[in-house]
């Protein structure tokens, strides 16, 4: 049996949020009013002479932060058990190096906070994070209510949960309209997309001068994971958490696929500005996150639409990652508070058609048959969730993001030529780093 030896760096682990890039830090202090039309049964109504205070972390510093205050806002108002959600917002960086650092001291330790998926098995290992599941099961939610590979991504070895997942952000790839009909294409000839179609359209699109797609570089293993289980492969050994599976030979198909889009012109180069080159409407297609539909909807006159990279292996994947809501461990429990947030956190789950609109495919399958929903550019995720595929819920996984993604930077560029050599290297960095996880 191994032993995990959990080292702190682990937190730092890497993975693409674009959503969270900004470095500003706000707090919002909110206030409560009466009434709530959406009272989750977990908390027994307080006296109004008891004043109920929460802090609420997140790292939403996008405009995905403004819906979300704009959320707990709205929860202050209606809520009748005078409890009152503050809200602080940090930089992704400065928020997962301050986070667990601040509950292990005990001092300031915040009530509910935002984990990625990815993030969870480390904090639960740890004992940062409360166990939910019998707090799940008082609030009448059930695995059956949400995304099942979503649900079941976010479940621990320990057979237990530790959180409620808000939402899912998977890697999209925003289409002009505009420029697919001056190619002769219909938004029908996008539908159930394959390699070779794709190839054909961005040929078009390089004859015309433009590009035919644009990616994020320095992210590129959201990509690539993809790519990887489209072919088959497998991340990382589940049987031994340090040993890397990636630089295979669906390894291999993954990365070179970028690579010839790269090498025949059609995908744009490794210092370019992806986003701002589609915006300008200079490329056909552009690989990002969920969470730039929002920038997307603020160019006067851009024509868009957003589908998933085509499917150009055997298997529909798509990589996604997860917001999940999280009561932290406090040096002294407080029962009142406790449920209390339990009570927000519901709220915001049953709210979450408004978190969704930021640019995000709410969990809850309630909310995805919501008309409103459906309305949204990225409503056609609703009828794909099969293509979701998260990665290994395991405490070395980021340590592997970690070597891979500027290896493929590397190997992208032309630093390093041949794409067998590229992953090995990467395979072999990601390996030490997690061997320093794991002790054996």
């Amino acid at each position: 049996m191994k032993k995990l030896n959990f080292v702190l760096g682990a937190i730092l682990i890497g993975t693409l949020v674009s959503a969270c890039t900004t470095k500003s830090v706000e707090k919002t202090d909110t206030k409560t009013s009466s009434v709530s039309q959406n009272s989750a049964n977990t908390t027994p109504k307080a006296e109004n002479s008891q004043k109920i205070e929460l802090n609420f972390w997140n790292p939403f510093t996008g405009d995905d932060g403004k819906s979300m205050t704009a959320l707990v806002n709205k929860f202050n108002e209606e809520n009748d058990l005078n409890i009152t959600v503050s809200v602080q917002t940090l930089a992704y960086e400065d928020y997962y190096s301050k986070l667990p650092v601040t509950i292990t001291s005990g001092v300031d330790v915040p009530d509910v906070a935002i984990l990625h998926i990815d993030k969870l098995p480390y904090y639960s290992a740890k004992g940062l994070i409360m166990e939910m599941d019998e707090d799940i099961k008082n609030m009448g939610l059930s695995q059956s209510d949400f995304i099942e590979a979503t649900w079941k991504a976010s479940n621990q070895k320990d057979g237990k949960r530790y959180s409620l997942p808000l939402d899912t952000h998977p890697y999209v790839m925003f289409y002009n309209k505009k420029i697919l009909k001056e190619l002769g294409y219909s938004e029908g000839d996008l539908e159930n997309l394959n390699g070779t179609k794709f190839l054909e359209m961005c040929n078009k699109a390089r004859e015309k001068g433009i590009y035919g797609i644009g990616f994020y570089y320095p992210g590129m293993s959201s990509v690539f994971y993809s790519l990887l289980k489209q072919n088959g492969g497998e991340f990382i050994d589940s049987s031994n958490p340090t040993k890397a599976q990636f630089n295979s030979e669906a390894g291999i198909k993954a990365a070179q696929w970028v690579k010839e889009l790269i090498d025949k012109g059609y995908a744009t180069d490794v210092a370019g500005d992806h986003v701002s080159i589609f915006k300008k409407g200079e490329s056909l297609f552009c690989a990002d996150g969920i969470w730039s539909s929002a920038g997307m909807a603020e160019i006067e006159g851009l024509e868009w639409g957003e589908m998933f990279l085509p499917k150009v292996g055997s298997k529909e994947a798509i990589w996604a990652s997860s917001h999940q809501l999280c009561i932290m461990k406090q040096k002294n429990e407080d029962k009142v508070k406790h449920e209390a947030a339990l009570k927000f956190i519901k709220y915001l789950s049953d709210n979450s058609i408004e978190w969704a609109k930021a640019g995000q495919v709410a969990a809850r399958l309630d909310v995805l048959k919501n008309p409103e929903f459906k309305s949204l550019p990225w409503g056609f995720t609703a009828d794909e969730l099969n293509w979701f595929t998260y990665l290994p819920s395991e405490v070395t996984t980021g340590s592997f993001l970690d070597a891979l993604n500027p290896t493929l930077v590397e190997y992208y560029s032309g630093t390093i030529t041949d794409a067998k050599e590229a992953l090995n290297k990467a395979a072999k960095s990601g390996e030490e780093q997690a061997a320093l996880i794991v002790e054996k």
